[in-house]
């Protein structure tokens, strides 16, 4: 059997990558490089070394390749990457000089924006953003700088960018959240009702019994304890306790919180019944706390 030719052997390599096949990928391109010098191959053979989870083998990779190739957008995207990985502050500055250096670098400037957004810095990711968006206007994309806006605290304009995606948009829990920070809990709360039917995402359905509260306390109670009576969700179940202690049924909430710290013994549950047990009266809290 002829064995296959160096092209061959690297076009095996590329497939076997886009195939997501990293490891088997990574073995050719080894083979490759052990028989000659290949920039491409080189590349590639960083990037799944990054795939694979080898991380300061592809930090020496990528540094040395941009050392090679200083003005590639995408060896100083994927050494920011690398490097945000192993948790090392010098990943903003990669992330930075890749956008510089190219711009239309959709992934680059994607991770960019999941960098700054993940150290909480949504003034500095809005301007990524809002190049991502205008160059591609992706679903995933416009949803981020809908979130970053609302962080922000410009819901409006998150609801006004919501229209690129069209009818589409009032299928994200951005909208959701848009909607419930501009007031408009009843439209909040339909949009969560519809999205809650078709994905039963108990986050949706906890943005809607929210947003119900806000306008319709009486319903909202009732589809609260309808919802719980099934299904114990902690999260839902501290929302009902807060809106019940909010509206003074302190014995309710009581009992409330003592079902949901015989679940889950969280420090805040406890600040909650305690301060219920002062509210009711002193006897009641002395008999817990003894």
């Amino acid at each position: 059997m002829i064995p296959a030719s160096r092209d061959e052997q690297k076009k095996e390599a590329f497939r076997l990558f886009e195939d997501g096949r990293y490891q088997e990928s990574l073995q050719v391109c080894n083979t490759l490089i052990e028989q000659g010098k290949d920039s491409a191959v080189e590349v590639l053979a960083a990037t799944n070394l990054y795939y694979t989870g080898k991380l300061e083998d592809a930090e020496v990779f990528f540094q040395d390749l941009a050392r090679k190739m200083p003005d590639s957008s995408y060896i100083h995207s994927y050494l920011a990457k690398v490097l945000e990985a192993r948790k090392d502050e010098r990943a903003i500055a990669e992330f930075a000089l890749a956008v510089h250096l190219d711009p239309t670098n959709q992934d680059a400037l994607r991770s960019y924006a999941g960098y700054l957004i993940s150290h909480k810095d949504f003034r500095g990711a809005l301007p990524v953003l809002r190049r991502l968006v205008q160059l591609g206007k992706k679903p995933g994309d416009v949803q981020g700088l809908m979130r970053v806006l609302i962080e922000m605290g410009e819901p409006e304009e998150a609801l006004t960018l919501s229209s690129v995606l069209g009818g589409d948009a009032q299928k994200t829990p951005e909208y959701i959240d848009a909607l419930i920070k501009t007031s408009n809990f009843q439209a909040a709360a339909e949009s969560a009702s519809r999205i809650y039917r078709d994905t039963k995402d108990p986050a949706i359905h906890r943005k809607y019994l929210d947003a119900l509260s806000r306008y319709d306390v009486p319903g909202s109670l009732g589809a609260y304890a309808t919802h719980l009576h099934g299904d114990q969700d902690e999260e839902i179940l501290f929302d009902y306790i807060l809106l019940l202690k909010s509206k003074g049924d302190y014995p309710a909430a009581l009992a409330a919180i003592k079902t949901l710290l015989e679940r889950e013994s969280d420090p805040i549950y406890k600040l909650v019944e305690c301060d219920l047990l002062a509210i009711l009266g002193e006897e009641q809290f002395d008999k817990v706390m003894t």
